[in-house]
């Protein structure tokens, strides 16, 4: 995913995502890499994480496995759709695109649950129905063959235009009646641009603001939010604080998920850090204490119970490491074997 600046350079287009596409209310910005879009580095990366988790010591996780290897199974029952949605990943790539970012506003937050889970389920047509979507590409001439890839993908992009916004940098409309973007924050694109920078390599990554209507929304009284103040208050509290949340999932042969969270000051991250960790304990603990209630319960012939210091692993790998003003978690394949032992 990284961008290699001499070549771009040397190709006249534009190195930075276009200010005039972020505009000031935006809230998330996703970025794909169409290389790594291909079901099958999905599948792959499903099938290492359950080899792990399959020769680990702990029932529980071992079942989990199963489930995963049920999820592979379903992906390969709906080869037509990922064949045609491959193809078309392909020919983008062919056609110069290196990236396919998305750009969505607050009031579209809603979806943005459904923009991640449809891409990481490899459906990758659905990352143009959401907020303003952009093809990054080599050369400034890329337009015609992008539209014929995006076109071939789906019924839904069947008349999609790809239009040039900046060198480079094409603007994806399924509809002529949708407008172009218009009227962006430079600073706003710089700081996604900065976050999603920080996820270099991944196949798909992202980065959310932490909006005011976020925050009131964590000190709120709806009845869930009230729930997860008793729960982990200390958490939600803390989570006020925070500037912005990059993340990022890498497909393949050697998955990778990756998580860092901004804020404003050392002492606000040591604050959510110490949080995090007391809530780890505190689930941990309460999960030891059922492992505890089940070993004693069980009876012959019963299939055996996790130990409760066999969760003692999971939840440590689960911690963040404080750097500065910002916090962050890397649970690559080593860490994995080191939770999941």
């Amino acid at each position: 995913m990284a961008i290699i600046p001499c070549a771009l350079a040397a190709c006249g287009v534009q190195e930075s995502l276009p200010a005039e596409a972020v505009p000031a209310d935006t809230a998330i910005v996703v970025r794909v890499d169409p290389a790594s879009m291909q079901s099958a580095m999905i599948r792959e990366s499903m099938d290492a994480v359950a080899d792990i988790a399959r020769r680990s010591s702990n029932p529980q996780i071992v079942q989990l496995s199963g489930l995963i290897q049920l999820q592979a199974l379903s992906m390969e029952e709906e080869g037509g759709d990922n064949t045609v949605s491959d193809a078309a990943m392909r020919s983008l790539v062919e056609a110069g695109a290196t990236g396919i970012w998305v750009v969505i506003p607050e009031s579209a937050l809603s979806s943005a649950g459904e923009l991640a889970a449809d891409a990481a389920g490899a459906d990758s047509d659905a990352l143009f129905e959401f907020g303003t979507a952009l093809v990054q590409a080599k050369t400034r001439d890329a337009g015609p063959a992008i539209e014929k890839a995006l076109r071939s993908m789906d019924d839904d992009l069947a008349e999609c235009t790809a239009t040039s916004v900046a060198p480079g940098w094409f603007a994806i409309r399924t509809s002529s009646d949708q407008p172009l973007p218009t009227g962006g924050d430079e600073a706003m694109a710089k700081s996604f641009e900065s976050a999603i920078s920080r996820q270099s390599g991944a196949s798909m990554a992202m980065a959310m603001r932490m909006t005011d209507s976020m925050r009131a929304a964590l000190d709120s009284d709806d009845e869930m939010m009230l729930q997860a103040q008793m729960m982990v208050g200390r958490v939600v509290s803390a989570l006020e604080t925070l500037q912005m949340l990059s993340a990022s999932v890498t497909f393949g042969k050697a998955p990778a998920i990756r998580a860092r969270m901004a804020f404003a000051s050392d002492a606000q991250a040591a604050e959510f850090n110490s949080a995090w960790d007391e809530t780890l304990q505190t689930i941990l603990g309460f999960i030891q204490m059922q492992s505890m209630m089940a070993e004693g319960d069980a009876e012959d012939g019963d299939a055996p119970a996790p130990k409760p210091t066999q969760w003692g692993p999971l939840f440590e790998g689960l911690k963040m490491r404080q750097d500065g003003s910002a916090l962050s978690l890397t649970l690559d394949q080593e860490r994995m074997r080191a939770m999941m032992k």
